[in-house]
């Protein structure tokens, strides 16, 4: 039976609260917007912010956006930008060309281009994450489209013909097309992705767009011939990819593929080897690999952390992230790390799903990582591979439970993360304040598997305290039907609150003068 006493009593269990440690004294970590990202790709209109016959976004889908003040986003996708040609979506609509949707296998007309995508983070102020074409791509061709979001009319890079014998000109030639479509202004895209998860061979099973092959990412196009994405020939063209792009912006940071996944399964980074590899017998393991060969050339690894299973111990997928790191390390990476996917396959529509979203913060904030982005911002087909995951789902625009998750901690959280834990290892928090500490944002997340409430007692700094309690939790794991209760509270010491199965609280409090 749940229980009903007020949030800010104690004693609800019959039993002593159980004290959190907090010393908000001793920094361990970063909170950047970037922790609080979403994917957002470029088919059907962004699937669902933009309107192809109006050429606008949706006002009601703008305002969903704009509450849950997306720090970062991703375009123009994962699988779906490894065949976008950014240079056939830019410019006056007349003369743009459908693209390929790897999902559906068909070619997508949208008005909804490179430029309105990035224009529209840029009024949302969410930095982007660029994810470069693979499986037709070409270090040129990344190139251009790195130059056309970043680079200056001032630039003396050329970029050249490719191996496709396209010559993709100069990079002052993209900064004067785009100033030409409106933006004369460099867009200032911080971070740049070498494809995406080239070392999953997963066809979908039919051709694309009109041609006679199926798409796969584990493999690419150059000059008519198809070349296996063995991470020796990755490799290779990241660390083209990357020189090339760094001519252009020095300053943008390149990601490369970790492989720690694979389809939900946790690999060992030390020694996993790709499809591609495995089938071909090269005995090349992914990251080792990766490392020898480009490791100068890329400044994080990409890693994308998923769990394929129903079981509930799912609640804990942000361990697979800090345990993923911390192998790479042990192999001598020295790297950034940005995780740009991150979820599950089934009840993406559920409490679980705001708990694992809270959880991520907390792992990336602690291991200092550079972006965080959950899958995925917003999805018009609920029926489609890992909608139920979207923040804002369906023509109802259904804000999920993961959605009112990072609404709560992108309104709370602050710059500095501190050094926080619980007596209960399932029992996770992430403390944060201001460099004046005048502000605390608090996130207190239930892993636990045990259907009972308990009460926590938390300590604050010395002072007089107010602001807001938001408690999310459901009857289970599973359930899409929660409860969210906001409560004002003033408090001197220590903070008690009761947090009941599966729940998930976030304070945001303030110094009383």
């Amino acid at each position: 039976m749940r229980c009903l006493a007020p949030l800010l009593l104690v004693g609800c269990s019959g039993s002593e609260p159980r004290a959190l440690s907090v010393h908000w004294d001793q920094p361990i970590g970063a909170v950047s917007p970037a922790l609080l990202g979403h994917n957002a790709v470029w088919s059907r209109g962004g699937l669902g912010i933009w309107d192809d016959a109006t050429h606008a976004v949706r006002p009601d889908v703008d305002a969903l956006v704009t509450a849950l003040h997306p720090g970062i986003v991703r375009f123009p996708g994962g699988s779906r930008a490894m065949l976008y040609h950014f240079d056939e979506t830019i410019g006056p609509y007349a003369g743009r060309k459908p693209q390929c949707d790897t999902f559906t296998g068909q070619l997508d007309p949208t008005t909804w281009g490179m430029d309105e995508a990035l224009q529209y983070a840029e009024q949302r102020r969410a930095a982007v994450t660029l994810v470069t074409p693979w499986g037709d791509g070409t270090p040129e061709r990344a190139a251009a489209m790195v130059a056309y979001a970043n680079a200056t009319s001032a630039s003396t890079i050329t970029i050249g013909v490719d191996a496709n014998g396209h010559d993709w000109g100069t990079a002052a030639d993209w900064a004067a097309r785009r100033a030409t479509n409106g933006h004369p202004a460099p867009y200032a895209v911080p971070f740049v992705e070498i494809g995406n998860e080239q070392y999953l061979s997963l066809r979908p099973g039919t051709n694309v767009c009109g041609t006679d092959h199926a798409f796969t990412q584990a493999e690419r196009l150059e000059n008519g011939v198809y070349i296996p994405s063995t991470v020796r020939d990755v490799a290779q063209q990241i660390a083209k990819t990357s020189r090339l792009i760094k001519q252009i912006d020095p300053s943008i940071r390149v990601g490369a593929p970790a492989l720690t996944d694979v389809l939900g399964i946790q690999k060992d980074p030390a020694t996993a080897i790709s499809d591609v590899d495995a089938n071909l017998a090269t005995g090349d393991a992914w990251n080792p690999t990766l490392l020898a060969l480009a490791g100068a050339d890329f400044d994080f690894f990409v890693l994308h952390i998923y769990d394929f299973s129903t079981t509930p111990d799912r609640v804990r997928l942000a361990d697979n992230l800090a345990t993923s790191i911390d192998a790479l390390r042990s192999l001598g990476a020295t790297q950034a790390f940005a995780v740009t996917e991150f979820g599950t396959l089934f009840d993406g529509d559920t409490q679980l799903n705001a708990l694992i979203s809270a959880d991520f913060v907390r792992v990336a904030a602690e291991r200092g990582v550079l972006a965080n982005l959950r899958h995925i911002l917003i999805e018009d087909q609920p029926s489609g591979l890992f909608a139920t995951s979207a923040a804002i789902l369906g023509d109802t625009h259904l804000q999920t439970p993961g959605y009112h998750a990072m609404a709560a901690l992108a309104d709370a959280l602050q710059p500095i993360a501190v050094a926080a834990s619980s007596p209960d290892p399932q029992l996770t928090v992430l403390a944060t304040r201001d460099d004046a500490t005048d502000t605390l944002g608090i996130a207190v997340i239930d892993r636990r598997l045990a259907q009972t409430v308990i009460d926590l007692a938390l300590p604050l700094p010395a002072g007089h305290w107010h602001g807001t309690q938001t408690i999310e939790s459901a009857d289970s794991l599973t359930s899409s039907d929660v409860q969210l209760e906001q409560t004002p509270i003033e408090v001197t010491g220590t903070v008690h609150l009761v947090l009941p199965p599966n729940g998930l609280a976030v304070l945001r409090l303030t110094t009383i003068p």
